[in-house]
């Protein structure tokens, strides 16, 4: 789908014969983060806490980086959103930026022997969730597994576990983890992220939500992750992208 046919789209729905002259489309993403609590936690909610806003999970303040949404659970403005695919990933941040009690663990020599600790908790937290897509509060799309279903689209390749001499494993296994494909978005591969068989039409003033629940009782929790001699929780972000094109007037 290219901009001429979302616009062709739209203008069919809505019956305007000018609507390609008054509006234009580009290709856009909305995305938003959301920390992850170290406990774990019943349900992650996205698209709730706009830009500016304290982030309920790690009590600090959104900025661009976690979220490009300027109005709660709304587009917001005079702009359109036709989203086309949707993309689910988790953040470990980087290392220098990993703060526990304002100490940061940046000069954890030992990070390398940390990562096979972060990949079990990864792949216990990428088994587990229910996704529900709620327009205008009504249940429009749920899913199982989400970080499988809505894979992300990018990420690691085949990567070789950091060893020592080239054979032993570095002490505590130092497994490489991997973002769940770095495969092309329209390589039409297993894995891709996820296309919606219909394309989903938010008007300015059209409020949703995309929250990932855990049913069965808490998602595991990000502790132990860090620290050289004391085990230290991770600053972790789980995120959500809603890719597709928006629609704007023209200037």
């Amino acid at each position: 789908m290219d901009s001429s046919q979302v616009l062709a789209s739209l203008q069919q729905q809505w019956g305007t014969a000018q609507f390609s002259s008054n509006w234009v489309a580009q290709d856009w993403n909305y995305w938003d983060m959301v920390g992850y609590t170290q406990a774990g936690t019943n349900a992650l909610q996205f698209f709730t806490v706009p830009a500016g806003g304290i982030d309920p999970g790690l009590g600090v303040a959104k900025k661009t980086e976690q979220t490009n949404l300027t109005i709660q659970n709304q587009i917001g403005g005079d702009e359109c959103f036709v989203a086309t695919h949707l993309r689910c990933f988790l953040l470990n941040s980087a290392k220098a930026r990993q703060t526990v009690n304002a100490t940061g663990v940046s000069t954890d020599t030992t990070f390398a022997a940390r990562q096979l600790l972060y990949a079990q908790f990864a792949e216990a937290l990428m088994q587990q969730g229910v996704l529900v897509w709620t327009i205008l509060q009504k249940q429009w799309l749920i899913e199982n597994n989400p970080w499988r279903r809505f894979a992300a689209g990018f990420g690691l390749g085949l990567v070789i576990p950091p060893a020592i001499g080239g054979t032993a494993a570095i002490t505590g296994g130092a497994n490489a983890y991997v973002a769940q494909s770095n495969q092309d978005i329209d390589g039409g591969r297993m894995g891709d992220p996820f296309s919606l068989g219909q394309p989903v039409f938010l008007a300015p003033n059209t409020t949703f939500s995309i929250n990932i629940t855990f049913p069965l009782g808490n998602s595991p929790a990000a502790t132990n992750l860090y620290g050289a001699s004391a085990n230290q929780p991770a600053t972790v972000w789980a995120g959500m992208i809603l890719q597709g094109w928006k629609v704007r007037p023209r200037q």
